[in-house]
């Protein structure tokens, strides 16, 4: 009986001295890792990959563990400086948001709502990059540790990642809002300055608000020279404003990060079927061509119509407006789409069910999936350069806006949008309410168009994107 005792006390001796020695382990392995964190930009699709895609770049550079902010899917927000950006962060942590928006009392916690609206709750959603991306060759290929922040919005000293973080172990990083945070800082010479909040700032003072757009960057021996054990960057969807060294490894990843790593957002089985489905009702793979209008940017791009206001969008424009916009669009969509394609759009439509439909029915009002197989027979059995579009804009239904799509449905009438195809049932995304990580209350068919649009384009022949964003070179990139 007392040896056995001596032999528990033993065994209860032994495991504390393991869990002594393993706490020990932990706490030397984090002192000796280093990290990089970044706030995400909360604007579209196609600038929060290209911000991930530098954060892989900069962490291959100097070896830092990437913590990844997840992708944020629905409403956009504009680009602001850095602490405008990081509270906005801190406000996104939905858990938090429904618990405020469901008291109507006044917390500490009530600025949230000010910036995350609960009344807009459901236009977004955020959700892990792991999700949609196949990240496991980051660190098969290249030994980047990816550390997803998928619970809580904590980041610096209080990431939520990592836990509290001491405060001399941070340093914030943004060129863009911080004086002294880009080209004239000179690690050598230069300490950084007095802390004026909680973290460690290696600037003197905000960028000035007219200053913004100059070229402000960080050279790769000023990204080398920081040896804190935590960098918090602020947006880094820029890449030329943060340049890292040349070297074999460095020119690999990225040749990778155009071939095969990072492009195609196929991970989520149930939204690449409803792709494919997209796919084969156009006409199959190269079988279309793919049509990205953005026509509120373009319109606020436009001086005609930006010299009465500031902030104007399509819905502001009278129908000459309207009309002028489109015939932009148009010539320079013609100058663009292959001669082939172009020549066959403007020929007169030859004897074929196509003509038939034509003439005995109303465009505007006619029923749309006869009309598409009839354009699939057309180009299969009469013209096979006959050009088929897959329409996506960010007015609206083009059935309903009618009148503004009239000129490109008349030259190019073989144009689809992914409005009539849900209508006509070919895709069914009741799957996203059985999906065990999909739990946020939000229309998940409404928040994945994006990343379908891109499963979609990746099989088309052509794509063109009005005004040109970081989509169409991911487009450009993806795998055939």
């Amino acid at each position: 009986m007392i040896n056995e005792l001596k032999i528990i006390i033993h065994l209860i001796f032994m495991s504390r001295q393991f869990i002594r020695l393993k706490k020990w382990y932990i706490n030397q392995t984090q002192e000796r890792d280093t990290f990089l964190g970044f706030l995400k930009d909360a604007s579209d699709f196609a600038r929060q990959h290209r911000a991930f895609r530098n954060a892989m770049r900069i962490g291959y550079a100097t070896k830092r563990t990437v913590i990844a902010p997840m992708l944020r899917l629905g409403k956009h927000h504009n680009w602001t400086p850095f602490e405008e950006a990081a509270r906005l962060y801190e406000a996104q942590d939905k858990n938090l948001l429904r618990r405020i928006c469901a008291t109507e009392e006044q917390t500490n916690e009530s600025w949230r709502t000010k910036l995350e609206p609960c009344e807009t709750m459901h236009e977004w959603t955020e959700v892990p990059w792991s999700s949609i991306f196949d990240l496991a060759p980051f660190k098969t290929e290249f030994n980047i540790t990816i550390l997803e922040r998928v619970d809580g919005h904590g980041w610096g000293t209080h990431e939520s990642v990592l836990g509290r973080i001491p405060s001399e172990d941070v340093v914030v990083v943004d060129p863009l809002s911080f004086e002294t945070n880009g080209t004239e800082w000179d690690t050598t010479t230069k300490k950084p300055p007095v802390k004026k909040t909680w973290y460690q700032r290696m600037f003197a003072k905000p960028v000035p608000q007219g200053r913004r757009q100059l070229k402000r960057v960080m050279k790769p021996y000023q990204i080398d020279a920081i040896k804190h054990r935590f960098i918090q960057f602020g947006d880094i969807s820029s890449s030329g404003r943060f340049q890292t060294r040349s070297s074999p490894g460095q020119t690999t990843l990225n040749r990778a990060m155009m071939k095969h790593l990072f492009l195609a957002p196929d991970q989520l089985k149930g939204l690449k079927v409803e792709a494919d489905k997209v796919i084969a009702t156009l006409g199959g793979p190269e079988g279309f061509n793919s049509l990205h209008l953005s026509l509120n940017k373009l319109v606020a791009m436009d001086s005609r119509f930006t010299s009465r206001s500031l902030e104007v969008s399509v819905a502001d424009l009278d129908a000459w407006e309207r009309k002028e916009l489109m015939n932009s669009v148009m010539l320079e969509l013609v100058g663009d789409i292959p001669i082939d394609q172009a020549v066959s759009a403007a020929m007169p439509i030859r004897p074929s069910w196509l003509k038939e439909i034509f003439n005995t029915q109303n465009m505007t009002v006619m029923n749309r999936r006869p009309m598409l197989d009839a354009c699939l027979e057309y180009r299969q059995s009469v013209d096979p350069h006959y050009p088929i579009h897959y329409l996506v804009n960010d007015v609206g239904d083009p059935e309903a806006h009618i009148g503004l799509f009239r000129p490109l449905f008349e030259l190019f009438p073989c144009t689809f949008s992914l409005y009539e195809i849900n209508q006509w049932r070919i895709t069914d995304m009741s799957w996203t309410r059985l999906h065990p990580e999909l739990k946020d209350t939000v229309d998940y068919a409404t928040m994945f168009e994006p990343i379908l649009d891109i499963l979609v384009a990746s099989k088309g022949y052509s794509f063109f994107e009005m005004p040109e964003t970081p989509l169409t070179r991911l487009i450009a990139w993806q795998p055939k």
